[in-house]
């Protein structure tokens, strides 16, 4: 029995080393490049499971680099947000700038889709030329077009440059330079690829590839050495329906890793096919267009809500426009300025209830391969975690899952954040308005009032999405620490029940085939229920160190409950003193 503990302990560490290795091997050897910059070396990092990947974790596709991320562990510079976003938002001031340093022929101004085009040659300078005509011109303001409305385009331009400038903020100092001195093509394809999990849109495969190993990267784990092991026939038949978006061509031309047959004849499947598979068919259904007619009346309604009171109140010469001809021109100007950068805004916000939507399907899918209940499991390929390699090879898939698109999780932060902001700008907004009123009665038809509720009302109903999936994701680790328990019960039972078994078997009547038999399946079964322990103890950590936040605060219902208290006060109170006092 003591050498079978000092066993056990040997297999636990071995397999320990596989889940929570330290980081991943340095790197050997350099990636070489000839003279026409084609790829000369396949693999220079042991551990990855890329056919074609550089010393710095680039991903190559011919002689270009796919993407632009090579860094495993970004984090923010405030230096590189500040310049984009003060370059961005100043445009076409900075023109000349732009032309002094090269820049105006990069990707950046040049060269993109109509769409960006469009807000960033014409609409970006009729918004500044929009605000520069009503501070100078008296007779657009007498002519019944206020700064509020005026400044409503300008402050949705504002948030829109921060969020474009967050794409930046998360560069390497390394990563930042290559992108400003890249060529045009090159770094188009770079700016699609920085999307990563991004969006309303499904992702190419091989960015999700790159980045299921960048979260393999940032946990240190050696995929290539991570199997699980398949024996049914029924499952395998599952688990082939399952990874079908992995059998294609574009997969196979860059992983390194297939299945392989066990010595019994069971199937073993990569842990990182696994994982990509269940990735790409999260994320490989574009948004319902219905989400994306909601935004847009919600944004024509917002942007026309000072032209419809006026309608409303017939004050105004030419109703909806306003009392002169100028104020017709502006009031155009601004429905169409307000229309299209407000509706960026949300966009931008409404990837992050995007995002934790389908990392929410994510985790369900992968904690409902270790269901013990029937019910859960139906139709859905099963691990069975009375393997050892399995156990190691889930709790790897549940850690990584956190962690794709990482550096994408960090800017929906900074998105979150702008959100909050201009919360907190229209709820100041909305209060001072209130208070400073003599006769708050008078407001009830007040279009700077009445854009502020709006406004703050359309930016909190994400937030609060957010706040709800986020929790959800949060919650559904709890259900994977019960099938875990579950499953330790179970495998310390029948450790219990064998043990017993041979306590009262004479050891004398076994041959010595017989008992190694016994003995090696007794160092299995405890093995496995130690690894099981180490498992729970992971998934517990995972939640403590790496949950689902908004705004460095986890997800929970209970925030969600505090957030909504505070808005429903503010709500009631502008509500009693507006309309409801006589």
């Amino acid at each position: 029995r003591v050498h079978g503990a000092h066993s056990r302990t040997k297999i636990r560490q071995a397999l320990l080393q596989n889940m929570t290795d330290s980081r991943s091997t340095v790197p050997t050897s350099l990636t070489t490049f000839d003279s026409q910059n084609t790829f000369t070396n396949t693999r220079s990092d042991p551990a990855c499971p890329l056919k074609c990947s550089d010393v710095m974790y680039g991903f190559w596709c011919g002689a270009t680099r796919e993407v632009l991320e090579v860094a495993p562990f970004p984090t923010f510079a405030f230096s590189f947000w500040f310049k984009e976003f003060v370059v961005q938002t100043l445009y076409p001031f900075t023109l000349p700038y732009l032309h002094w340093t090269g820049l105006a022929e990069h990707q950046h101004f040049k060269n993109s889709s109509w769409w960006v085009g469009l807000l960033q040659h014409i609409m970006q300078p009729l918004t500044w030329a929009a605000l520069i005509w009503w501070l100078i011109d008296p007779k657009v303001s007498d002519a019944g077009i206020t700064l509020p409305e005026v400044l409503s385009s300008f402050l949705s331009l504002l948030a829109n440059r921060a969020c474009i400038a967050t794409k930046y903020g998360f560069l390497t100092a390394k990563e930042y330079r290559e992108f400003q001195n890249s060529d045009v093509t090159t770094a188009r394809k770079w700016l699609f690829n920085m999307q990563i999990l991004t969006s309303w849109y499904a992702p190419r495969t091989t960015i999700v590839v790159h980045e299921t190993w960048m979260a393999a990267k940032q946990l240190g784990l050696n995929v290539r050495h991570l199997y699980i092991t398949v024996k049914d026939a029924t499952n395998k038949d599952l688990f082939r329906e399952y990874l079908a978006p992995t059998d294609t061509d574009e997969y196979k031309r860059y992983v390194d890793l297939t299945q392989r047959q066990g010595s019994s004849g069971e199937w073993e499947i990569p842990v990182f096919q696994i994982l990509t598979s269940c990735v790409i068919r999260c994320l490989g259904d574009d948004i319902p267009k219905y989400m994306i007619y909601i935004i847009n009346v919600i944004c024509i309604i917002r942007s026309g809500i000072f032209g419809i009171i006026r309608q409303a109140e017939g004050s105004s010469k030419y109703g909806f426009f306003g009392d002169s001809a100028a104020s017709c021109v502006m009031t155009i100007i601004q429905f169409v300025l307000s229309y299209l950068w407000f509706r960026t805004v949300l966009m931008f916000i409404g990837t992050a209830v995007v995002d934790i939507f389908r990392r929410l399907r994510m985790v369900r899918e992968i904690g409902d391969m270790i269901r013990i209940c029937p019910e859960k499991r139906e139709g859905h390929p099963t691990i069975d975690l009375a393997v050892i390699n399995n156990i190691a090879g889930w709790v790897a898939m549940r850690r990584m899952i956190r962690h794709i698109g990482y550096r994408f999780q960090l800017r929906l932060q900074v998105y979150l954040l702008v959100s909050q902001v201009l919360c907190l700008i229209f709820a100041a907004e909305l209060l001072g308005t209130v208070a400073s009123s003599s006769h708050p009665q008078t407001l009830r038809h007040d279009p700077q009032l009445v854009q502020s509720l709006t406004d703050l009302l359309v930016l909190w109903v994400p937030m609060g999405l957010t706040m709800i999936l986020g929790a959800l994701v949060n919650r559904q680790i709890r259900d994977d620490l019960e099938s875990l328990i579950s499953h330790r019960v179970r495998a310390r039972t029948k450790l219990l029940v064998t043990e017993s078994a041979e306590l009262r078997r004479d050891k004398s009547n076994l041959s010595k085939s017989d008992f190694d038999a016994y003995f090696k399946d007794l160092e299995q079964e405890s093995a496995a229920d130690d690894l099981l322990d180490t498992s729970i103890q992971a998934l517990e950590s995972l939640d403590q160190s790496a949950p689902i936040s908004v705004l460095g605060v986890r997800a929970e219902f209970q925030l969600l409950v505090s957030t909504t208290t505070v808005l429903s006060s503010m709500l009631i109170y502008v509500g009693r003193t507006v309309y409801l006092r006589n």
